[in-house]
């Protein structure tokens, strides 16, 4: 008997063989048991596609809303501007805003990174914004030592590993205020920021 692929031709040979096997197989179960099978690799090809083409359009509209609907009001010297709607769209009223993000991606290189956490701490305040993961290896039995962890550690020469972050919601607001105020912040490059206009579309 051939392998079991569950196609048409496998098909065949049971139903061709079901009356000599000892032990029958329903053909009209393993019909089903196929059908659904494609059907849900046909789904997961669907899905496959339906995500391209949504990662797609979220880039279209940041496009749109961050760099084309921007400059286009700006060079026209509109502010913001309505637009009716249609059917079961209601109308938009577009208008400019300033963003100010900024992220030091964890996928930096560790020299990168202590660069952006250094610019920050030259701030004064910005390196309140940092976090610290400070991480110990301790051998087995070393109870005492874990509850000395931080008064003793390097008195015990201790192999430890340190993190700093930032969450990007946070540096951003921080970023966004210090300009409100005109007051000095590191170049956007070194913070991984950037600073522009976007429309913002809400339902009138």
């Amino acid at each position: 008997m051939a392998d079991n692929t569950l196609d048409d031709a496998y098909l065949r040979e049971i139903e061709s063989e079901e009356a000599l096997s000892p032990r029958k197989v329903n053909a009209d179960s393993l019909r089903e048991v196929t059908k659904a099978c494609r059907d849900a690799a046909d789904l997961e090809l669907d899905i496959q596609y339906l995500i391209e083409r949504l990662n797609e359009a979220k880039e279209n509209l940041r496009r749109l809303t961050h760099e084309r609907i921007p400059a286009l009001m700006e060079k026209s010297n509109i502010k913001d501007i309505t637009i009716r709607g249609g059917g079961n769209l209601p109308d938009k009223k577009i208008s400019l805003k300033t963003f100010c993000y900024a992220n030091i991606a964890a996928g930096w290189d560790a020299h990168r990174r202590e660069q952006a956490f250094e610019a920050l701490r030259a701030t004064g305040d910005g390196a309140n914004l940092i976090k610290q993961e400070i991480s110990f290896k301790f051998p087995k039995g070393s109870q005492k030592e874990v509850v000395a962890l931080l008064k003793f550690a390097h008195e015990y020469n201790l192999d430890f590993g340190q993190k700093e972050s930032v969450h990007p919601q946070t540096l951003s607001s921080w970023l966004r205020e210090r300009r409100k105020k005109g007051l000095p912040h590191p170049p956007l490059d070194v913070i991984g920021a950037s600073v522009g206009q976007e429309a913002v579309i809400k339902d009138v």
